[in-house]
């Protein structure tokens, strides 16, 4: 972009002008009583007519040359951007995702119930092709083992039952992040990009970090009692299939990168992005992106997030930050919540957020203002924590919603 934009405001211009001081050197052959031809042999005159014909000459050489370089000049853009057409009607040529298990490579990468963690990933392309978009998925948390073993026969706490193709659009969440949109309409900055979902399958921030199962008793839907193993290795996940996205798919050569997520994806990305940037290319430019992930630090929501970084719990603190952690020695959950994770990230941070979150409106059920209260609150923590940065930006709406799908 940048060599086009040095032709077009420079080396056209100058050409035009250059060739508009020579045309007003020529001006005398207009003259009758003119006795001079600056752009003739010599500037000599060897008679009017072939004054005329030698200025003329070499002014339509000049008009030429000017042609030349401009068409040579549009003919070496539009190639340039024909690399990337913008179709609206087209869509890009293998537009499906595939997806990757990380077993065997990655044996400690596992879901709650021991399936292997995937991620699925369609290769960039064009202008493109070094840049990169993670989306972690989102849902929820489990705030103790009966919870999380109630994950386990679902897409939320298992991988068994995952396609190979076409898993972001259509089986495994409801709606299909927009940052995988592949129309350079409606996403001009990230349709061509290498795109990169990431199964959320532990239900922990994708952060647990236990070597061992542990075994609970759990009630089917039916009433039948059945005994499960529960694995916490949310943070393999994460390191795994960065790791292998590094060695096999190119993410060594990235230039740009955006780690995104919603709910619970983009909570884990304002809580750990620190941590994230430590694994990815040093030269990268790397940013984080949080959609309805910024959380007021509530009550109800203490004890339950104290499972998942508790030593007998998801034990999930090694990827926090450590500046919050000591802080907070003794309450590390409270490094989990948007409103107080968000003051210690130093990596560029940018938030979508509704003030009128509906996953966080259980906090008022019923009573208006109690939630018009809560949508003040966030919007004052979001200026205080995010924005008092200036390397950060929120988008802060006014929408009841939670995540794309519910607008």
């Amino acid at each position: 972009v940048g060599l086009e934009w040095v032709l077009l405001q420079w080396v056209l211009p100058s050409a035009v002008k250059l060739l508009a001081s020579h045309m007003d050197a020529a001006a005398p052959l207009l003259q009758p009583d003119s006795g001079h031809c600056p752009l003739a042999t010599g500037g000599r005159l060897r008679g009017r007519g072939t004054c005329k014909f030698q200025c003329s000459l070499s002014l339509f050489a000049w008009v030429a040359f000017l042609v030349y370089v401009v068409t040579g000049l549009f003919a070496w853009m539009g190639a340039r951007i024909l690399r990337d057409p913008c179709d609206p009607t087209a869509l890009v040529k293998n537009f499906a995702f595939t997806g990757f298990s990380l077993h065997p490579k990655y044996p400690m990468a596992v879901c709650l119930d021991g399936s292997p963690g995937r991620y699925y990933f369609r290769k960039g392309w064009g202008s493109g092709s070094s840049k990169w978009v993670f989306y972690f998925e989102g849902y929820n948390y489990c705030g103790d083992p009966l919870e999380c073993a109630a994950r386990t026969p679902y897409w939320y706490g298992s991988t068994w039952a995952d396609p190979e193709y076409d898993a972001p659009h259509k089986q495994i969440q409801p709606w299909a992040p927009w940052q995988f949109n592949p129309s350079c309409v409606q996403n001009p900055l990230m349709y061509n990009w290498n795109h990169v979902l990431v199964r959320y399958c532990d239900g922990g921030y994708f952060s647990g970090d236990r070597d061992e199962p542990i075994v609970v008793s759990h009630k089917l839907d039916h009433g039948e009692e059945v005994q499960r193993k529960l694995f916490f290795r949310g943070r393999h996940i994460t390191e795994s299939t960065i790791q292998d996205l590094l060695e096999t798919r190119g993410l060594s050569a990235a230039t740009d990168i955006v780690m995104s997520g919603c709910s619970s994806g983009g909570a884990n990305i304002i809580a750990h992005l620190d941590y994230l940037r430590t694994l990815l290319p040093a030269s990268a430019r790397v940013v984080g992106f949080a959609d309805s992930g910024f959380y007021l630090d509530v009550e109800d929501s203490d004890a339950p997030k104290r499972f998942l970084v508790d030593a007998l719990g998801q034990n999930g603190t090694h990827m926090l930050n450590q500046r919050c952690l000591e802080n907070y020695t003794g309450a590390e959950q409270k490094c989990l919540m948007g409103v107080i994770a968000a003051g210690y990230v130093a990596t560029p941070l940018y938030l979508w957020q509704s003030r009128y979150d509906s996953n966080q409106e259980y906090e008022c059920w019923n009573n208006r203002q109690c939630f018009l209260d809560y949508g003040k609150n966030i919007t004052f923590w979001i200026n205080a924590t995010v924005l008092s940065k200036p390397s950060n930006g929120a988008f802060i709406d006014s929408c009841t919603r939670h995540c794309p799908s519910g607008m």
